[in-house]
């Protein structure tokens, strides 16, 4: 009877136990068939990461070939302009320097040559006759070209600020003292070529009367605002020439009527210097304009000089 119930027992314990381990198993592989999708997923999505980032990779190795490209490309371009800009300076160089030997052989042309010639004093007295006297008009024509051919000469090569203008100021010195000994020689006073403005300017100068001589009030004015060097030239027109002496630009304005009577400017250009790259068109051109838009010329031009 007791082997009965102990079987029973069993039974019914075993019954349980497998119930149990079914149970079990059954909740493991629910769990593992979660893991497993969870995990497919996650390398799907890992794939897919995967594949992104070699795209990503491949647009900048491409991003970073084009730079190289580019900077390969300016690299070149910035060699063929500096070989350019080199050639241009050692062609400006070499183009200073020949202005500069011509310019030493002007200068001992010039100190070769004597100021006046001609015999018994008839070339000085007909230079030294003032123009509204009527003497003829050649040899203040020749004395007019010289200068001007000097200053073209001289005002294409930019001079250098350190260097001073003292021999160039010793040289017009020399000069205007050889030019009054012939006037007082000749019985002329150096007030008989200058304006009403200057006259008082020479005549108040006891001791540096040859210095004065050269200097005018409102010619030192006028450099002073504009910047530039003028001279007068002797002529049948009233002619101003002008020259920038830091960049070599020089030009001429000649008073001129029209054919109503009017007086115009006629601008003439000697030589661009140093603006010749970047001057416009009207400053290589000659033009004639009149004197209210003198203001108008000026302030174009020393916009350009400046610049």
């Amino acid at each position: 009877m007791a082997e009965i119930q102990m079987q029973a027992l069993y039974s019914k314990l075993y019954t349980k136990y497998s119930k149990l381990k079914k149970e079990k198993d059954h909740a493991l592989e629910k769990l593992n068939r979660n893991q497993e999708v969870k995990f497919l997923k996650y390398h799907e999505v890992a794939e897919e990461m995967i594949e992104y980032l070699k795209g990503v990779n491949e647009r900048l190795e491409l991003q970073i070939n084009d730079l190289q490209n580019e900077m390969a490309s300016i690299r070149s371009t910035k060699d063929e302009k500096y070989l350019e800009f080199q050639k241009l300076w050692m062609e400006e160089r070499q183009k200073n320097t020949k202005l500069l030997e011509e310019i030493d052989r002007l200068k001992n042309l010039e100190q070769e040559e004597p100021l006046f010639h001609g015999d018994d004093g008839k070339a000085e007295n007909e230079l030294l006759t003032t123009p509204g006297s009527g003497a003829e008009p050649s040899l203040f024509n020749k004395l007019a070209t010289k200068i001007k051919r000097k200053l073209m000469h001289v005002v294409e090569n930019p001079v250098d600020p350190s260097a001073g203008e003292e021999p160039m100021l010793i040289a017009e010195d020399e000069s205007a003292n050889r030019l009054c000994k012939r006037m007082k020689m000749n019985g002329y006073s150096p007030n008989s070529f200058q304006p009403t403005c200057c006259k008082k300017v020479v005549a108040g100068s006891a001791a540096g009367a040859n210095a004065g001589f050269l200097n005018c009030v409102f010619q030192d004015l006028v450099e002073c605002i504009v910047g530039m060097k003028f001279s007068v030239v002797s002529q049948e027109e009233f002619c101003v020439l002008a020259s920038h002496q830091s960049t070599g630009y020089s030009f001429s304005l000649t008073w001129i009527k029209d054919s109503s009577g009017e007086l115009q400017l006629r601008y003439h250009v000697l030589s661009l210097g140093t603006l010749e790259r970047v001057a416009p068109e009207w400053m290589k051109e000659t033009i004639t304009f009149g004197l209210s838009m003198c203001t108008i010329f000026f302030e174009r031009m020393c916009r350009i000089v400046k610049f």
